[in-house]
């Protein structure tokens, strides 16, 4: 048997403008296409996290703790059909419960008793990869942030940390503008990132630098190294973004004249 509702409980809080979780999830039924999907009524800006527990973790469900195992973290008001197809042994049950989660933290769950309810948690049901198409383990959206890759450019997010461009904007993981510091064209709406800036170009040839006017190309000034790549000869610039030639080039110390 599997049983869903009563044995299906949430968080418990205000509002995300007051930064708290999210309120306790309501209304979960099975799917009308039958007991592998559940549904509820949607909280605006959460996720919800999917738990499942034994006939034998039931009387956990009026203590302080629930002992059971994430079936993985969903974004929207279902887990879909096909998502809970775990059957349970001859005379078992199966029973699932439900979290709401936002940036500020996953809602305490709902109790049958006045207090609320520590959810202890025994990991992942099924053990976490970054290709298994699911939001699971410590992902911050599917298969990325996390133990995984960073995420890409629109994927909702909490912090920079789960993007590969590092900036978190507004919940959703953006490139970074011209001008801002980066360690990679991944980070950069430009999709170039030169002498550690966000840049409207690659900055060639090499004697142009993104870093004097952060963002934008400039020369490097005369008889100062490239900021990227080398020169021949002399190994310096002539002031007009260009390497120096060899009749700029004055012996025995190397300097250039333009």
């Amino acid at each position: 048997m599997k049983t869903p509702l009563a044995m299906i409980l949430v968080g418990l809080s205000v509002t995300a403008a007051a930064a708290l979780p999210p309120p306790e999830v309501a209304n979960v039924v099975w799917c009308p296409s039958g007991k592998d999907c559940l549904s509820w009524s949607g909280i605006s800006g959460a996720q919800y996290r999917i738990y499942r527990g034994t006939g034998t973790t039931l009387p956990a469900l009026l203590n302080s703790s629930v002992d059971s195992c994430r079936v993985r973290t969903v974004s929207d008001a279902t887990t879909g059909p096909g998502a809970l197809t775990e059957t349970p042994g001859a005379g078992g049950v199966l029973w699932y419960l439900a979290t709401a989660r936002n940036c500020d933290g996953e809602g305490t769950v709902g109790s049958a008793t006045s207090g609320s309810r520590v959810l202890d948690v025994s990991g992942d049901c099924t053990p976490a990869t970054c290709s298994d198409g699911l939001q699971n383990g410590t992902e911050a959206a599917v298969d990325c942030g996390g133990s995984c890759p960073a995420c890409a450019p629109g994927v909702a997010c909490c912090t920079g940390t789960a993007c590969a461009s590092g900036s978190c904007v507004s919940g959703v993981c953006t490139t970074k503008s011209i001008g801002a510091p980066c360690l990679s064209g991944a980070e950069c709406s430009s999709t170039f990132c030169v002498d550690g800036y966000c840049c409207t170009t690659m900055c060639t040839p090499n004697c142009q630098a993104c870093n004097i006017v952060p963002g934008n190309c400039q020369p490097v000034p005369v008889g100062e190294p490239p900021s990227h790549g080398s020169c021949a000869n002399c190994g310096l610039c002539n002031g007009s973004g260009m390497c120096c030639s060899v009749n700029q080039c004055t012996p025995p110390n190397g300097q250039c004249v333009q």
